[in-house]
């Protein structure tokens, strides 16, 4: 910011202030950089709900994929059963003398 500053000819106000300052970084209350503040309440539960708003993303994602491999391994598991039902019915010789 200090370089940004000394590039004009007639500073603005908030400029001034900067360029006045001898230490910047020990005299953090010139206006523009605080460094002393540190993480707010605020700061802590933006970060607690972006978290949790990605966790039950992840987990509506995962859902919604373990229920359409439940679906195709049981579909699978139906139709082979229906199968072996169905050539067991052909083979049957008491099904053929009625």
């Amino acid at each position: 910011m200090n370089a940004i500053c000394a590039g004009f000819a007639d500073p603005p106000k908030m400029c001034k202030r900067i360029l006045t300052d001898e230490d910047i970084e020990s005299d953090l209350i010139v206006g523009v950089i605080y460094f002393d503040d540190g993480y707010t309440m605020k700061h802590v539960i933006g970060i607690c709900a972006f978290f949790t708003t990605t966790l039950l993303l992840f987990l509506c994602c995962y859902r919604r994929h373990a229920k359409r491999e439940m679906k195709f391994v049981m579909d699978r598991k139906i139709e082979t059963a229906v199968n072996h039902y169905i050539a067991l019915q052909q083979n049957d010789p008491a099904e053929r003398e009625m």
